[in-house]
């Protein structure tokens, strides 16, 4: 909508961005299965953060298989397939001893490259692949 610039808001954020290691994501729609995802998801992989998703029902599995890291080795995400009245508050209960202590950026600097590398320039073309594959399989002769 009108004033609504993402790239400048990215940019005006960058102190948040740089200074905080992990971004509690929560998305605009998690009420829903399939929800929608946002420039806030894109802005944890691309600012080089662990991402706490709080979306809809399943969304931490979501970006698992569009191959994104959701660092489930530091994050517990647990909380991904409970319902809607709960998630939001587990995802924040399960990992407050992580929010509390925080990671070292440096330890997994390659792993955060990766997402970085994985939101700029391959998930963008498997979800091209993707919308080719549906429009091939649409049936038009009805």
């Amino acid at each position: 909508y009108k004033g609504c610039d993402n790239d400048s808001n990215f940019l005006n954020l960058d102190w948040v961005y740089k200074n905080c290691g992990i971004n509690i994501v929560t998305e605009t729609v998690y009420n829903y299965v399939p929800g929608i995802i946002t420039e806030k998801s894109l802005f944890a992989f691309l600012a080089g953060q662990v991402p706490i998703i709080i979306g809809h029902r399943g969304a931490v599995k979501n970006f698992r298989d569009f191959g994104f890291d959701m660092f489930e080795d530091l994050v517990d995400t647990s909380y991904d397939d409970l319902p809607n009245r709960f998630r939001w508050k587990q995802a924040i209960d399960l990992n407050a001893d992580l929010l509390r202590t925080g990671i070292d950026r440096e330890k997994l600097k390659d792993r955060l490259l990766a997402n970085r590398d994985h939101a700029l320039n391959k998930w963008p073309r498997q979800l091209i692949e993707i919308y080719e594959q549906q429009i091939h399989s649409l049936d038009f002769r009805r």
